[in-house]
C-alpha cells in the first residue's frame, strides 16, 4: 500500500508541476531528481535511528509517516495555488528555472522523504517483532514494496489519472497510505497489548532482554 501510494503520487506530480512550471520535460525531471533525493534522505535517516527504538515507537513512526505523506500530497494543491505569485514574479528566462527548482524542492523533498523513511522504519518493526535476520526481512520488505510502486505506477497513468483526475488520484493514494498505517498500528497495539511487547526493544538492549519478556496486559503493555 505504501509504495502503491508513493507511485500515484510520483505520477501526479509531474502532471501538476507541468502545469506549474510549463514545460513536461521540466517536471519530469525536477520531480524524479527531488523524488529520488528524498527516499535516499528519508532512508538514511530512518536507518541510523530505526535501530534505537522499540517496536511500539517504531509503529508510531510508520503510522505518521503514513500520515504525513498523505497530507503532503493534499495540501499540494494549495501549495501550488500559493507558489504562483513568486512564480510570476521571478519569471525570466534565467530566474525561472531556479524558482521552479526552488517551489518545487520546497514541497518535494519533505514529502519525500517522509515516504522514504516508511521501508526502513517497517524493516525495523518486524525485525523486532518476528526476530528475524535483516537482510531476510529488508528483502521481502522491499519485494513488497517495489510490487506496490509498480502496480501503483501502472494504475496511477493508464487508469486513475485518465478516469479519475488529478485530486480524485490523490484521494484514493491518500486512502492507501492510512489503510498502511491503521493496519501497523492497529496490528502493533492488539500485539502488545495482549502477549507483552516481545521483541520491542532497542537492538542494542536485545541481550540484556532475551530470556525475560515483560508481561502484561491491556493498556499496560504498551510501551511509551
Amino acid at each position: 500500500m505504501s509504495g502503491f501510494a508513493s507511485l500515484v503520487y510520483q505520477v501526479v506530480w509531474v502532471r501538476r508541476f507541468a502545469v506549474t512550471i510549463g514545460t513536461a520535460n521540466a517536471a519530469v525531471t525536477l520531480v524524479l531528481a527531488l523524488f529520488l533525493g528524498g527516499l535516499g534522505l528519508g532512508a538514511a535517516l530512518a536507518g541510523r535511528s530505526g535501530g534505537r527504538l522499540v517496536a511500539a515507537r517504531l509503529a508510531r513512526r510508520f503510522a505518521l509517516l503514513e500520515i504525513g505523506a498523505a497530507a503532503f500530497a493534499l495540501l499540494l494543491p494549495l501549495y501550488l495555488d500559493a507558489a504562483l505569485p513568486l512564480l510570476r514574479a521571478l519569471y525570466s528566462p534565467g530566474a525561472a528555472p531556479l524558482a521552479a527548482g526552488l517551489v518545487a524542492a520546497v514541497f518535494l523533498l519533505p514529502a519525500a522523504t517522509l515516504m522514504g523513511a516508511t521501508l526502513p522504519t517497517l524493516t525495523a518493526l518486524d525485525r523486532r517483532t518476528r526476530r528475524r535476520a535483516e537482510s531476510r526481512t529488508a528483502a521481502w520488505l522491499y519485494a513488497a514494496n517495489t510490487l506496490g510502486a509498480l502496480v501503483g505506477s501502472v494504475a496511477a497513468a493508464r487508469w486513475l489519472v485518465p478516469e479519475w483526475g488529478l485530486a480524485a488520484s490523490t484521494g484514493f493514494a491518500a486512502a492507501a497510505n492510512l489503510i498502511a498505517a491503521g493496519s501497523v498500528f492497529g496490528w502493533a497495539r492488539s500485539s502488545f497489548g495482549r502477549a507483552g511487547p516481545e521483541g520491542a526493544v532497542p537492538e542494542s538492549a536485545a541481550p540484556a532482554a532475551a530470556g525475560s519478556p515483560t508481561t502484561g496486559g491491556g493498556a499496560g503493555a504498551w510501551p511509551r
